[in-house]
């Protein structure tokens, strides 16, 4: 293994353009996941509400948006219990 680069390594990326575009684009990902998960955890506890919770509120938000009417089978069906 060579010890003598001075940027990290790339993952599974080469030097093309191309490549440098897609780490770019992986990054964003990497960083808007973490952002999203951040936010998560800042709503659960300001809600004081576990992560069940968020999935049926967000479920239920999204039928309701679409006027679709929701069972307990489709929320159970969604949580997979």
């Amino acid at each position: 293994m060579n010890t003598d680069s001075t940027s990290p390594p790339s993952y599974w990326y080469s030097e093309s353009a191309d490549d440098h575009r897609g780490a770019r684009v992986m990054e964003a990902l990497r960083s808007y996941r973490a952002a999203e998960m951040a936010m998560r955890r800042r709503t659960q506890t300001s809600m004081s509400m576990g992560e069940n919770e968020l999935l049926v509120l967000r479920f239920l938000t999204r039928a309701a948006s679409s006027a679709r009417e929701i069972t307990p089978i489709d929320l159970a069906r969604h949580l997979g219990v």
